[in-house]
């Protein structure tokens, strides 16, 4: 089955949990949700890119105590630093939703009382393992050396709820991936998703009665709704008309590879039981950020503060580190020398000194100004326009890695370009230098704009040398002879598009 896109575009990350301040793994998830609906839009799609905050549930509560404050005031606390983070990442969502807003418990009460009319609830006792860290139930097949499947701690417990009739949805979530109505890339990811639906599915517990921050089950306020059925509704009731508005179903659900099982087995579930029939078309699972090969813990004091690498760095930079470092479904490691070394490569010396010498040799020996000459260099721009067709197909694909290594391609193609012409040798030849700094500047143009999704400004001060302040209209189509620039005149100093970082 091939995966197509439609005219509308939903892209969702998970809300994060409003228990702790955002670190290097959120950003990166939003990172790449970020760049999909940045390409999106950039393709002239309808985009919905939507994200939020998970503020419900025992951890929140735990913690709100120890702090002694209102969880509402803890969770609001948290937010802000989100919001910031965003700001400063430069990360565009559309919608942004948070669990303790009265349109979602309101959506999440009402999704309730349509499965319990339809009879996939039922009251029950559960026996059992249960992860606090997680807010998560664990058979006793998935317990390893004593604890989660994550690594979590777990405790057995045994408590009256209400529980989903998971169980009796087995073998029409496996026809669902069998017939690929749902996409899980990387492909690895979707035989976990079968194997673990294969090994037998349980009805899932869905209420707490020893957790009060969170949604009362209706008619029987003693017990909370299970936090992640909360969480999960959030994809429905960030959409001003839940399932019927025109951006449903999702088209990508990016997640972490931790909440897996949740998004493949428990949303889908969820949504069949609804009578949804339109269910998530892909969903794409990424790996872990480790610091310098360890995974990052609090009690190690490893954690990586994104705000912190923005500061230092730039928020291009970061952005362009974390889709570049790694393919999507891999873990990575972070460390300063790894994102010094990558943006100094390829964002400064292949691509940022190739627009500073092409823009210089413009300024001071052609008057200010490059002209389209009346012939071409058919065979180098044919090159380039068919290698941006292989930049959309693999974007298409989220396939950033593969996609990044044609623009450095491109790079490539214009530094040889430029460096075999040696413009240098040619200074009083000016149709000469007009055919060659045309080419050479054509193929800055086009990078410019297929960098637009990942590094924004930085794409945007390229840009500007060709198109000056109507950056915000340049689409993907605009990266094709039809676009080529007829005249360019710089006027006015230019500085290096990527300053080079200087190890301190």
């Amino acid at each position: 089955m091939s995966f197509e896109y439609n005219s509308k575009f939903y892209v969702t990350t998970p809300i994060y949990y409003a228990n702790g301040e955002p670190h290097l793994g959120h950003l990166y998830t939003t990172v790449i949700a970020d760049v999909i609906a940045k390409y999106n839009r950039l393709q002239k799609r309808d985009v919905c890119f939507a994200t939020g905050m998970d503020e419900h549930g025992q951890k929140v509560e735990l913690t709100a105590r120890k702090l002694k404050v209102h969880p509402q005031s803890r969770v609001d606390e948290i937010a802000d630093k989100f919001s910031a983070l965003y700001k400063a990442a430069d990360i565009t969502y559309d919608a942004f939703i948070r669990t303790t807003e009265m349109r979602h418990k309101d959506f999440v009460v009402s999704v309730w009382n349509i499965l319990y009319e339809r009879g996939w609830i039922y009251k029950g006792e559960y026996s059992g393992w249960y992860a606090e860290r997680d807010e998560a139930f664990y058979s006793e097949e998935e317990i390893v050396n004593g604890k989660a499947p994550t690594g979590a701690d777990v405790v057995f417990c045994s408590e009256e709820c209400y529980f989903f009739k998971l169980s009796a949805l087995q073998e029409e979530l496996l026809k669902i991936y069998r017939d690929e109505r749902i996409v899980i890339q990387p492909k690895l990811k979707l035989n976990e998703v079968v194997s673990f639906i294969e090994r037998g599915l349980k009805d899932l517990c869905i209420s707490r009665n020893n957790t009060k921050w969170g949604i009362p089950v209706p008619n029987a306020t003693e017990q909370t709704i299970y936090v992640w059925i909360d969480a999960l509704m959030n994809y429905a009731s960030t959409l001003s008309q839940n399932f019927e508005s025109k951006y449903w179903p999702c088209d990508v659900q990016v997640i972490g590879k931790d909440i897996l099982i949740f998004h493949t087995v428990y949303w889908p579930a969820l949504l069949i039981a609804l009578n949804i029939q339109d269910l998530p078309l892909k969903i794409l699972v990424h790996g872990w950020w480790l610091n310098d090969g360890q995974k990052m813990s609090k009690s190690l004091n490893n954690v990586i503060a994104p705000q912190n690498l923005i500061d230092k760095y730039t928020s291009d930079y970061v952005r362009y580190f974390l889709i570049r470092e790694t393919r999507i479904g891999h873990d990575a490691s972070y460390s300063d020398a790894n994102l010094q070394k990558l943006v100094n490569a390829e964002l400064v010396n292949n691509i940022g000194n190739l627009a500073q010498r092409s823009v210089m040799f413009v300024q001071k020996y052609m008057d200010n100004t490059c002209q389209r000459p009346s012939d071409y260099d058919d065979n180098m721009l044919q090159q380039t326009y068919g290698l941006v067709s292989s930049y959309v197909k693999y974007m298409e694909a989220l396939k950033f890695h593969e996609a990044i290594d044609i623009i450095m391609k491109i790079s490539e193609i214009a530094n040889k370009y430029f460096n075999e012409k040696q413009p240098w040798h040619k200074k009083d030849k000016q149709a000469e230098l007009h055919f060659i700094l045309f080419h050479t500047l054509e193929l800055v143009r086009v990078i410019g704009i297929l960098l637009q999704p990942f590094i924004p400004h930085g794409a945007a001060r390229l840009l500007s040398i060709f198109y000056l302040q109507k950056i915000s209209n340049i689409t993907f189509d605009m990266a094709s002879a039809a676009f080529m620039f007829d005249q360019l005149r710089i006027d006015k100093q230019f500085y290096q598009v990527f300053p080079r970082i200087v190890n301190e």
